[in-house]
């Protein structure tokens, strides 16, 4: 039973339907997580529930995937000690918001404890790494996990009113792990090709999940560094 939960694709059709959708577009939305993008406004840290991506054999397995994109021009890669699976964004981490993206500095006590409520009541779970896949902003691969990313990520909303609300939260959060995003248009019908092969490899191992972690993404001109902030125990099943 825990193996066919650990190896299911839940979200087969909207796995799907995102290929679809990626070959569909003429054009590509460039990446804007550099300090001086319009979507940071200079604000340097941002919050993010998440399972590191480091198991061995996930990264065995993902790195010959990630070399295959670094010749495709027009891609930026994350690196590796970058790639993890969101299970919900918090917000820039600010001494006072202004703005309903940002979180004050003085309110993460209380949603560290209403996190770590919501995670002792979820079980830990297992997942396996899909094959490629691309939305229009990222090269991802797809996440197996009968759908306790899912999960998750409403109960944080339910549990911690307090945290922004995102359009791609609770029953359209698709979870995946981020490779590459996009630079330009340079190159897009090699992307797709080269898309297309790699689509073929995979899926890739099973991963135990037992913790999360509550991460500051520290915002820089290249990809952001990871500091952890808390780890969340899950319940044991």
């Amino acid at each position: 039973m825990g193996r066919a939960r650990m190896t299911r694709n839940a979200h087969a059709s909207e796995y799907e339907a995102a290929w679809t959708r990626f070959h569909s577009l003429t054009g590509l939305i460039h990446g804007f997580e550099t300090i001086d993008s319009p979507w940071a406004r200079g604000r340097d840290r941002y919050g993010a529930f998440l399972v590191r991506v480091d198991d061995p054999a996930a990264c065995d397995h993902l790195r010959p995937l990630a070399e295959r994109l670094s010749a495709v021009p027009g891609l930026t890669l994350y690196p590796e000690e970058y790639w993890h699976i969101t299970i919900k964004t918090v917000g820039f981490l600010v001494p006072l918001a202004t703005a309903d993206e940002e979180v004050p500095d003085a309110n993460l006590a209380s949603i560290i404890e209403a996190a770590a409520a919501a995670f002792a009541a979820q079980p830990a779970f297992g997942l396996r790494i899909g094959p490629i896949n691309a939305f229009p902003d990222v090269v991802i691969a797809e996440i197996w996990d009968g759908g306790a990313v899912r999960r998750l990520n409403t109960a944080l909303l339910d549990g911690i009113p307090a945290l922004p609300s995102q359009p791609f939260d609770g029953p359209y959060f698709l979870p995946h792990i981020s490779l590459a995003r996009y630079a330009s248009n340079e190159a897009l019908d090699e992307l797709k090709d080269t898309l297309t092969q790699l689509r073929t490899v995979g899926p890739g191992p099973n991963l135990h999940v037992p913790t999360v972690e509550l991460i500051t993404a520290h915002i820089a001109d290249a990809a952001p560094t990871l500091e952890t902030t808390h780890t969340f125990p899950l319940a044991t099943p």
